[in-house]
């Protein structure tokens, strides 16, 4: 997944070689928290690389840290006003995302995170809602879809741990939704 991150970020690298802009300045959204290690390792893999190239870089870092804060829509409001006051005079040329509930905001908030700029690609990774493929335009939007293949683990566990009998999974269970 690392690898293919670089190899879609080296290709960035050469769509922005296009402009003739001194600076790139690119707004990065994390789901996580910065100290979550994931997180942490697709921001790190993707700011090195850019940074490779011959262009200078401004990033802007922000965290929803949805894995302790429930993305509720009075949060999504409140930081959606954040951001508004924050950024107000910033104008990026890419935004980047890591997992669903980043891109999943900038989705739902397109229009209103950026005023002054339209057409902004986003890039994202990490992202596990294969759905986001049939909704999200492709003139703005590319990325890296997270696919689990939960049967190569269990092969796995069988191979590294015989003795083990039961393997439970656990679903996330969201507002609305019941077992059937």
């Amino acid at each position: 997944m690392e690898l293919f991150i670089k190899i879609v970020t080296l290709l960035l690298i050469l769509v922005f070689s296009v402009f003739a802009t001194e600076k790139v300045n690119v707004f990065i959204l994390h789901s996580y928290s910065q100290e979550y290690e994931w997180t942490k390792k697709q921001h790190n893999s993707f700011v090195s690389t850019l940074n490779k190239s011959d262009k200078n870089f401004t990033f802007y870092t922000e965290y929803l840290d949805t894995k302790r804060v429930k993305l509720t829509q009075e949060y999504k409001n409140n930081f959606l006003n954040y951001l508004h006051m924050k950024y107000t005079n910033a104008s990026p040329d890419l935004i980047y995302v890591t997992n669903d509930d980043a891109l999943t905001f900038v989705y739902e908030n397109y229009n209103q995170i950026f005023l002054e700029k339209e057409d902004i690609p986003v890039f994202f990774s990490g992202i596990n809602n294969l759905n986001m493929n049939t909704i999200l335009d492709k003139k703005h939007y590319t990325g890296v879809y997270e696919i689990q293949d939960i049967e190569p683990n269990i092969d796995l566990i069988k191979q590294f741990s015989p003795q083990t009998r039961d393997i439970y999974f656990f679903e996330k269970i969201t507002r609305g939704q019941t077992f059937a």
